[in-house]
């Protein structure tokens, strides 16, 4: 294991957040708060100096050197580091005086949970705000793919980083070069990031929220500048969130595949192989009948019209499948069965290669093709039925690592619930408290609900949902990889 790069790369990292802090100063400039600008001044100043120490350390080493270990190292430790870094500005501005709840704050931004310990959004200074929409970009993405795409010096060692980044049961690239589809994957993103902000402009957002909200969304966050979250806002901005936040849920394999053009990916054939993805298929299905459901289920309580449940009903699916967290309703007031339905949506999660967190719906559609071929291996046993997912057949090693996630995926979940409702809080709370924060969803349901905060959990309980966001984000094996006696031996 080196050290020594590892610090050097972390240290890298570092000095990327650092920078990333000057773009929050000009809204503190333009608010003339002082104490803010100070506030992220030190910030800037304690990032950027631990950055050089780190950077320092490795002194002598080269990047191109990381292997498969330094890789899982670099890519957990710069999560953890994240979180540290992202904390300063909440804590010493002051908007979030508790060291417990600024961490909180950050790991739950920089996971793209969007979990918040923030009880009113208004008296928050914009540039703390900014800053808290600008982590959850950031993260989106993730920034170790940023990190892959802006520095050449890391040639072949970067597919290591790439491989433990990238969501999803498969790690395939789109180009041989591992930096070229971290640069491609992020151009995608900041195409998409940059027509949000348009639509949001011209259904009435003012330029601050439609940047706040458009980093929130892209990165299946779900941050709001405002404490109603989205239900403040007007039905053709709610439209437009729904519209990126269902865009954000895709697999960005296939945008990119799109965008380059050329081959079997250009005109209208391309837009017929976009569609024909099973995954997309599914993701798209599950959501049309998730939303009637809801519908159903609203107007069968008699408080809505037809046309309010609907657009109620496509916005809290939209916005649990793929994370993001994001609120029109307070669902909890909603009937048992939508209730469970919302919480069924956050174990699903988004498609592999999204920024949507969870489990992921390539894992439950193999899964489910496992199970038919199972079944009909039961009556036909000499029949030998292979799972298929496209065209393409799921090699047992592959039907083994999913079958291990969704194992160790439950187990974590249960442990982390138990854990949490040890420090005291009651089981509704502690069990979608674990899968919000495990899956990078956001509000869960009874105390941590739609209407509600994390503010009023033990700290105990914050660190451990803390820790549950990295471990959901990083997909279970990564972290339970530095955990293994094996690992640190090699």
């Amino acid at each position: 294991m080196n050290f020594l790069l590892t610090a050097r790369l972390l240290g890298l990292l570092t000095l990327l957040l650092a920078t990333s802090m000057l773009i929050c100063l000009p809204w503190a400039w333009v608010d003339e708060q002082p104490a803010v600008l100070w506030a992220l001044g030190k910030s800037i100043l304690l990032a950027a100096g631990a950055g050089v120490c780190l950077f320092c350390l490795g002194k002598g080493t080269k990047e191109q050197n990381i292997g498969q270990r330094e890789g899982l190292l670099v890519v957990s430790g710069s999560w953890i580091l994240a979180g540290l870094v992202g904390a300063l500005p909440f804590l010493l501005s002051g908007a979030i005086p508790r060291p417990v709840d600024a961490l909180f704050e950050s790991i739950s931004g920089f996971t793209t949970t969007g979990a918040s310990v923030l009880v009113v959004m208004e008296g928050v200074p914009r540039a703390i705000l900014f800053w808290r929409a600008l982590i959850q970009w950031l993260g989106g993405m993730g920034i170790v793919m940023l990190f892959v795409a802006v520095l050449p010096s890391l040639g072949i060692g970067g597919r290591f980083l790439y491989r433990q980044e990238v969501t999803g049961p498969a790690k395939a690239g789109l180009r041989p070069h591992v930096r070229d589809t971290a640069m491609t994957l992020w151009m995608v993103y900041m195409g998409l990031t940059v027509a949000e902000i348009l639509a949001l402009s011209l259904a009435g957002m003012d330029i601050f929220d439609a940047i706040c909200h458009t980093f929130a969304t892209m990165a299946t966050g779900g941050f709001s500048t405002r404490t109603g979250s989205m239900a403040v806002f007007s039905v053709p901005a709610q439209a437009v969130v729904i519209l990126f936040m269902l865009a954000a849920g895709v697999n960005f394999t296939l945008y990119a595949n799109l965008w380059r053009g050329g081959g079997m990916w250009s005109g209208r054939r391309g837009v017929r192989n976009f569609f024909r993805d099973p995954e997309l298929r599914l993701y798209l299905g599950l959501l049309a009948v998730a939303t009637l459901l809801l519908a159903g289920s609203l107007m069968g309580q008699g408080r809505y019209s037809p046309a309010d449940a609907f657009r109620l009903a496509s916005f809290q699916a939209v916005s649990m499948q793929s994370t993001t967290g994001f609120v029109t309703a307070d669902f909890d007031t909603w009937s048992s069965f939508s209730r469970l339905l919302l919480v069924m949506l956050m174990f699903v999660g988004g498609c592999a290669g999204s920024t949507g967190g969870s489990i992921k719906v390539i894992r439950f559609l193999i899964m489910g093709k496992l199970a038919v071929v199972q079944v009909r291996h039961f009556f036909r046993p000499r029949q030998v039925s292979r799972v298929r997912v496209g065209s393409e057949v799921v090699s047992a090693d592959m039907l083994g690592s999913i079958s291990g996630f969704f194992v160790l995926f439950l187990a974590t979940w249960a442990g982390i619930t138990l854990a949490v409702a040890g420090s005291g809080a009651d089981p509704v709370t502690a069990a979608s408290a674990a899968i919000a924060c495990m899956g990078n969803v956001g509000p869960g349901l009874a105390a941590v609900g739609a209407s509600q905060n994390f503010s009023a959990l033990a700290d105990s309980a914050k660190l451990i949902l803390a820790a549950g966001m990295i471990i959901g984000r990083l997909e279970v094996f990564t972290v339970l990889g530095l955990l293994s006696r094996s690992f640190w031996r090699a």
